[in-house]
């Protein structure tokens, strides 16, 4: 469980650096880890690293983005941002979480039965996407 559990903390870790002026050069090393240990996405659907038993997340998918556009890897940064707007339902609500590429497909309806369906919409993943959205740009 740790194992996956590392490379958000190293994400949250990059982070909190860069939002304490982490962009020194005594912070880079500290930062760099975020960015090569998450696993690499599928290249048809460039979704997110960030996941979790019912899906992929778009605020942490966001917070990525924010720390590829950070670091200059704008590229990566607007496809992220364009995954996170791909996962807007009609009225552009973003919600918690994606049920897509599972993890544990199984484990989707028992968890919907237990703590029900994902957030939508979801305040800090639209903060998260406009901070993205402004980094891009």
């Amino acid at each position: 469980m740790f194992r996956r559990i590392l490379p958000v903390l190293a994400l949250l870790g990059a982070l909190i650096l860069s939002a304490c002026g982490g962009g020194s050069p005594a912070a880079q090393p500290s930062a760099a880890p975020a960015a090569t240990t998450a696993p690499a996405a599928p290249a048809a659907t460039a979704a997110p690293a960030a996941s979790n038993l019912s899906g992929k997340i778009t605020y942490w998918t966001a917070y990525l983005g924010w720390h590829h556009a950070e670091r200059g890897v704008i590229d990566r940064a607007r496809e992220l941002l364009a995954w996170v707007e791909s996962c807007a339902d009609a009225a552009g609500n973003l919600p918690e979480q994606v049920a897509a590429h599972l993890n544990h497909p199984a484990m989707l309806p028992i968890w919907e039965q237990r703590w029900g369906k994902s957030a939508c919409p979801l305040l800090w993943s639209h903060a998260a996407y406009i901070t993205l959205a402004t980094h891009v740009q």
